[in-house]
């Protein structure tokens, strides 16, 4: 009896010890936002919509959603930003800002795709469509896109696209095509179709979608170099 209540006392010190406390960068668009996970779950978030304020506010909301929740840095497990594509300035400051506070915390860093990331989030609101195709602004008529299958396997690789597009052409007749994210609204300009379409505002696309891709990110282990992690810009930038 004793060793069997040792045996189950170690099992729940294991479990809780694996739940990991995770902070999700996003910072593709001009949102600047953040969530944090603790001990496994959700806790909080913080979504700033004002224009160009990432590089001022980003390690204040950080700050702000940890001592809130009584956590410190050094007690985080990882950091999780979204890794793009997108603003080009968004990107180069949560990745200088997670290198630092994983640099500091000797903690590991990891990078979720952001067009993976929509997609995920798009398949919370239409859980049956067929195909999901997001779409990140990258100025005039041209979009970083992918296209996923319904369980959010690649199909077409990121690319960056000018529309109207042959690749995405054929999936603008079909009703269970999902396009969303800040570049799918140009497609309406382009085309009339029969896809579903999320609108930025409809799809408030947030760090609270990157909290489940963290979490099985870190329990695959899945980690980027620190030391030589960049943006996915998907394009020169010049």
């Amino acid at each position: 009896m004793v060793w069997e209540w040792k045996n189950n006392y170690l099992f729940v010190a294991l479990f809780i010890f694996c739940m990991p406390s995770i902070i999700c960068i996003e910072t593709s668009s001009v949102v600047c936002s953040i969530a944090l996970i603790k001990d496994g779950r959700w806790v909080g978030s913080i979504d700033n919509h004002d224009h160009n304020v990432h590089a001022q506010y980003l390690t204040t909301h950080i700050a702000q959603l940890l001592e809130q929740q009584q956590l410190s840095i050094k007690q985080l497990n990882a950091i999780a930003i979204s890794s793009g594509p997108g603003s080009y300035t968004g990107l180069r400051i949560a990745t200088s800002v997670a290198k630092g506070l994983c640099y500091a915390a000797n903690i590991p860093l990891i990078a979720i795709p952001t067009l993976s990331a929509l997609a995920h989030a798009a398949q919370q609101q239409f859980r049956n469509a067929t195909y999901y195709i997001p779409m990140i602004d990258a100025r005039r008529m041209e979009v970083y896109t992918a296209i996923f299958d319904t369980h959010l396997q690649i199909i077409l690789a990121p690319q960056a696209i000018i529309l109207p597009h042959l690749l995405i052409n054929p999936y603008l007749d079909k009703p269970e095509a999902v396009f969303c994210g800040n570049g799918a609204n140009k497609i309406l300009s382009v085309s009339d179709f029969q896809a579903t379409y999320i609108n930025t505002a409809t799809l408030n696309f947030s760090a609270n979608h990157l909290t489940n891709l963290a979490l099985l990110a870190y329990q695959n282990k899945e980690f980027v170099d620190i030391a030589y992690f960049e943006p996915f810009y998907l394009k020169n930038n010049y």
